[in-house]
């Protein structure tokens, strides 16, 4: 979990990316960063995560509202 707006958490996704991962966003609102996603889910993290984090070949990375 890490947030978009942080550094250096903001690059993490980008690394992992980089490095042939997928990533997840979850937020209540679009990033900059939904376009690069593998799944782009807009809701709650609380109501997401269980179902986003069954799998394990993903990272999961969710983007915090600050």
């Amino acid at each position: 979990m890490c947030s978009l707006q942080i550094t250096p958490a903001c690059n993490l996704p980008l690394k992992s990316l980089r490095g042939g991962g997928k990533i997840i966003i979850v937020n209540l609102q679009k990033t900059p960063k939904d376009k690069k996603a593998s799944l782009v889910i807009h809701g709650r993290v609380d109501k997401s995560s269980p179902a986003t984090t069954s799998s394990s070949e993903l990272l999961v990375s969710f983007a915090a509202q600050v």
